[in-house]
């Protein structure tokens, strides 16, 4: 293959990744990601102990970070080492560590489920994208939980993961991708995790960093531009800051409320509120919502991710790029 074709290929895999996860993207139970989460749980099940001090599981943490996050990418460089058509085998990792389509799905339904008065079926539903306990939710709080899920599902799903595949290569976005998805397994906001989870979500606030101040200011161009970036500069009063902005900007795009007390496995969490007091998202709401953030990829894809790649392809060259 002429290395014209072979440049060609590199820049179309982010794009046909994208149109083909945004297409057909597979359901939630049939991912292979979502055998990886529970293989993440089994194994925190094993190796953190409730009598262990902090320290110790800490170093548990540590170890357990290192064989599920360093054993896919090995596997991943072997079969690259031995593909026929390495492109392919990008194009095809890109378009499993991408999530859109289901979350999207998911929390449309539940929007649409809360506009029918079927709030249990709701909060059932939603339970798949967030760790907070959902059972005791009304229905403005599933709405606020919807919105807030999905663009911080979407930040670190999808957006962070093509900006760590443009900065670094397939590679780099699996490694980020796993230390996301044990990031959510052990997630410090569940106390049996606080220790255990630190390492992870050390190093998940590093990586998500860079890729939610991006995000944050391509979200300030659509809608009210000095609303949004008024909820934006709010963002530090969040646990964590660039969280934060993005929760702010959701709020001023759906015109709606977010934040304030959820529970996590009985234990009780109380964060900032963005927005206007008192006014919980409605469906229409989360439908502009959606719609934003639609536009906001176009954007960031064309405006981020591309520019990257180019710049990576230009520093280290082709063959490097194809290794």
């Amino acid at each position: 293959m002429s290395e014209l074709w072979l440049s060609v290929g590199l820049l179309l895999i982010p794009f046909i990744a994208v149109l083909a996860e945004w297409g057909i993207g597979l359901p939630g139970h049939w991912h292979p990601l979502t055998y990886y989460r529970q293989l993440g749980q089994g194994l925190a099940k094993r190796v953190n102990r409730a009598e262990n001090g902090p320290a110790q599981q800490r170093q548990a943490g540590t170890l357990a970070l290192f064989i599920l996050v360093g054993l896919p990418i090995s596997a991943y460089w072997g079969l690259s080492v031995l593909a026929d058509a390495p492109l392919l085998l990008d194009g095809v990792l890109l378009f499993f560590l991408l999530s859109w389509r289901p979350l999207l799905h998911d929390l449309t339904q539940v929007m649409e489920k809360i506009s029918h008065q079927q709030t249990a079926s709701a909060r059932l539903q939603l339970s798949n994208w967030t760790l907070r306990d959902t059972h005791q939710l009304s229905q403005s709080g599933i709405g606020q939980a919807a919105g807030e899920a999905l663009i911080l599902n979407l930040a670190h799903g999808w957006f962070a993961v093509l900006f760590w595949y443009a900065l670094l290569g397939p590679a780099g976005a699996l490694a980020y991708r796993l230390i996301d998805l044990l990031h959510q397994c052990w997630n410090r906001k569940l106390t049996e995790f606080n220790h255990f989870g630190r390492p992870v979500d050390s190093l998940h606030r590093i990586l998500c960093w860079l890729p939610d101040q991006l995000l944050a200011w391509f979200m300030c161009l659509f809608g009210n531009m000095r609303k949004n970036l008024s909820y934006k500069n709010q963002g530090f009063r969040w646990i964590r800051a660039s969280s934060g902005q993005l929760i702010g900007i959701t709020a001023s795009w759906m015109n709606a409320e977010l934040g304030g007390q959820r529970f996590y496995r009985g234990s009780t969490a109380s964060y900032p509120l963005f927005g206007p007091q008192h006014k919980p998202p409605l469906a229409h709401d989360f439908r502009t919502l959606r719609f934003r953030c639609f536009l906001t990829a176009i954007n960031y894809l064309i405006f981020v991710i591309y520019p990257l790649l180019l710049c990576r392809y230009l520093i280290i060259g082709l063959p490097a790029a194809l290794s």
